[in-house]
Order: structure tokens, then C-alpha cells, then sequence
């Protein structure tokens, strides 16, 4: 993977790479979200149906993990 990355990016690749969780799953194409951290309930089911859509068709729904949506 770090060939590819190194590869791809040439001298933007990065000097070091952290992750963790299932490597396999940099294999599957995904797409990030930048969204409020502020939300309310309407918001969160808005975004719930968007990921259900996005995974239907078979892509991964990419996070940072912060809070909100």
C-alpha cells in the first residue's frame, strides 16, 4: 500500500502514514462528508438516509470521527 501511496502522491506523499482499523477497507472507494457539528434531530436523519443511499451503491462512508455530522 505505502508503494501505491508513494507512487501516486510522488513528493507529496507523506514521510509518515498512521491509521488503524481494517487496512482492506482502503481497497473499497468512499466518500467524506464535511458537515456541522452542530445538529439537530432533522439533520441527523438527512445524513442517515445520505449514507444509507451512498452504501447501497457500494461506497464507504469515510469519517473523521468529530463531532456531529
Amino acid at each position: 500500500m505505502s508503494r501505491q501511496i508513494k507512487r501516486n502522491l510522488r513528493e507529496k506523499a507523506p514521510a509518515i502514514l498512521f491509521g488503524t482499523g481494517n487496512i482492506n477497507l482502503l481497497n473499497y472507494k468512499g466518500i467524506g462528508f464535511v458537515g456541522s457539528r452542530n445538529c439537530g434531530k432533522s439533520d441527523e436523519a438527512v445524513a442517515v438516509h445520505y449514507v444509507d443511499e451512498i452504501n447501497h451503491h457500494g461506497f464507504q462512508v469515510v469519517s473523521g470521527a468529530a463531532k456531529g455530522i
